[in-house]
C-alpha cells in the first residue's frame, strides 16, 4: 500500500511539474540552455533569471566583415558578385563662334552627339581584418569623347584618331582639321585592372583611372562640359598600385606608373611615381591629396615632371560644394618650338621645353527636390614658361541645373551656359576660341540627356 501510495505521490508531482513547464513554454519564459559548447555562463540556474535568446558562438573575423558588408544599406554589391553597370549620354554644344574643338580638345564639337555609351564589369575587393578577397574593372566605352579617354600609345590609341593622336595634333590649327583628321566618333578603355586584398591592403595592376582630380565621365560628375582641371590632371595610368585603409577614415596609396594617358605602353619610357591619401569626415566632408613625379615626357619633349592636386568636398544638408588646387612643373629637354592644335597648357610646354602651372576651382550646388538641383563652376588658370614673360592665363566660369523628372538620377537633363576667356602669348595665336583660334573669349550653351543603368 504504502509502495502505491509513493507511486500515486510521483505521478502526482511529476503531472503538476509538467502542466507548469507546458505552460511556461506556451507564454515563452524562456528556457535553459543545453547546448554543451555554450559558454558556462549562458547556464542559468533553475531558480535564476532565464535567458531569452540562445547563446551565439562567437564570429570569426571574416564572418564579422561580410555581415557588415551584406548588411550595409550603402553597399553595391556582396562577396563573389560580378556586376554590371553603365550610362549612356549626348546632346548639343553651341558656341557663340560656330566653331569644333575649340575648348582644348575637350567636348566642345559645336553640334549635337553622342558623348559616351559607357560599360562597366567589375568586382570589388573587399578589405577588412583577416579578409583575402579579389577583384577586378573593366571599362569600354564609344562615342565623341573617346578622343580624351583611349590612350596616346598603347592598346587603344588606334581605335579613333581623335584628341591625342597624331593625325590631330599635327594640324595647324584645330579649325583646319580635315574629316579623315577628325573622326568624331571612336571607342576606348580606360580601365582594365586585376586586383586582390589581404587585411587592410589593396594591390591593383593595369590599366586604371587616375588618382587625380573631380570631375570624371558623365555619370560622375555634374556639369555636361568638363572643366579646365582635366587638361592639367591626368585621367588613366598605366601601372601598380597599394593603398592601405587601416587607419580609422583614411586612406594611403603609392604605386608606380607608366607615364600619364597611355594603355600598356610607353612612347618616351616614361616612369613615374604617384600617391596621395583620402580622408573622409563622416558623410559631411572629403579631403584628396594626390601626387605624380618623375620622367613624364609632356608633349613628347622628355624631362622631369611633378604634378601634384588637392580637392576638398564638403555637404550640409541641400547645400554641396567642392574646392580644387593644383600645381604642377615640367622641365623638358627637348622643346618643340611650334604649338600644337590645341592651344592648351601642354602646348605652351611642347613650345617652350618647360612649364610651371597652377589651377583654382570652386563648385557650388543646391538642391531644390527631388528633381532639381543646380550648380555653379568657376576656375581660373596659369601657366608660365621660360623666364615667365611666356604665360597662358584662363578664366571659366558655368552655371548648370540638373533635371531628374522621375526624381532618381538615372535619368537627367543637364542644361548649362559657360564663359571662357583666355590670353596666350604669341602673335598668331591671339586666342584659342573661333575657328582660326582667333578669338579669346567665349559663350557656350549646351545641354545633354544621361541615362544610367
Amino acid at each position: 500500500m504504502e509502495v502505491k501510495k509513493a507511486f500515486r505521490q510521483t505521478l502526482l508531482l511529476a503531472a503538476i511539474f509538467g502542466a507548469a513547464g507546458l505552460a511556461a513554454a506556451e507564454e515563452n519564459v524562456g528556457f535553459i540552455s543545453t547546448d554543451s559548447s555554450a559558454a558556462p555562463s549562458a547556464v542559468q540556474a533553475v531558480d535564476g533569471e532565464v535567458p531569452q535568446t540562445a547563446p551565439t558562438v562567437e564570429e570569426s573575423a571574416v564572418e564579422k566583415v561580410k555581415k557588415a558588408i551584406t548588411s550595409d544599406s550603402k553597399s553595391d554589391s556582396a562577396w563573389d558578385v560580378i556586376e554590371f553597370n553603365g550610362f549612356v549620354n549626348g546632346g548639343g554644344i553651341f558656341n557663340t563662334h560656330g566653331a569644333r574643338y575649340n575648348m582644348m580638345g575637350l567636348n566642345s564639337d559645336n553640334q549635337f552627339e553622342l558623348n559616351t555609351a559607357y560599360l562597366r564589369a567589375f568586382k570589388t575587393a573587399q578589405t577588412g581584418s583577416g579578409v583575402i578577397d579579389w577583384g577586378f574593372g573593366a571599362d569600354t566605352l564609344f562615342g565623341s569623347e573617346a578622343r580624351l579617354y583611349h590612350g596616346y600609345i598603347g592598346l587603344d590609341d588606334d581605335w579613333n584618331t581623335g584628341h591625342r593622336s597624331s593625325n590631330y595634333n599635327n594640324s595647324p590649327l584645330v579649325g583646319e582639321l580635315t574629316d579623315e583628321q577628325r573622326e568624331d566618333y571612336g571607342a576606348a578603355l580606360p580601365q582594365l585592372y586585376g586586383e586582390f586584398t589581404v587585411n587592410n591592403w589593396r594591390f591593383k595592376a593595369g590599366h586604371f583611372y587616375s588618382l587625380f582630380g573631380y570631375e570624371g565621365p558623365a555619370d560622375s560628375r555634374f556639369f555636361y562640359t568638363y572643366g579646365r582641371f582635366i587638361e592639367t590632371s591626368p585621367l588613366t595610368n598605366t601601372g601598380a598600385l597599394a593603398t592601405f585603409t587601416g587607419i580609422g577614415n583614411m586612406e594611403l596609396t603609392v604605386g608606380w606608373v607608366m607615364g600619364e594617358n597611355n594603355t600598356f605602353s610607353r612612347g618616351y619610357d616614361e616612369s613615374l611615381i604617384t600617391g596621395g591619401m583620402k580622408v573622409h569626415a563622416g558623410d559631411i566632408a572629403t579631403l584628396k591629396y594626390a601626387f605624380v613625379a618623375g620622367d613624364g615626357a609632356m608633349g613628347g619633349t622628355g624631362g622631369d615632371l611633378f604634378r601634384n592636386d588637392v580637392v576638398l568636398t564638403a555637404k550640409l544638408a541641400c547645400w554641396e560644394t567642392a574646392f580644387l588646387f593644383n600645381y604642377g612643373k615640367f622641365d623638358g629637354e627637348n622643346p618643340v618650338g611650334t604649338w600644337g592644335a590645341t592651344a592648351s597648357l601642354n602646348d605652351l610646354a611642347q613650345l617652350y621645353g618647360n612649364l610651371e602651372y597652377q589651377t583654382w576651382g570652386g563648385y557650388l550646388y543646391y538642391t531644390l527636390n527631388s528633381k532639381w538641383k543646380f550648380g555653379s563652376r568657376m576656375e581660373w588658370q596659369r601657366g608660365t614658361a621660360e623666364d615667365k614673360t611666356a604665360a597662358m592665363e584662363c578664366l571659366e566660369m558655368t552655371l548648370g541645373a540638373n533635371w531628374t523628372p522621375t526624381g532618381t538620377d538615372n535619368f537627367a537633363v543637364r542644361p548649362e551656359v559657360r564663359y571662357d576667356k583666355a590670353i596666350i602669348p604669341q602673335d598668331e595665336y591671339a586666342g584659342m576660341f573661333g575657328k582660326g583660334l582667333s578669338d579669346n573669349d567665349q559663350i557656350t550653351m549646351a545641354f545633354d540627356v544621361l541615362f544610367k543603368f
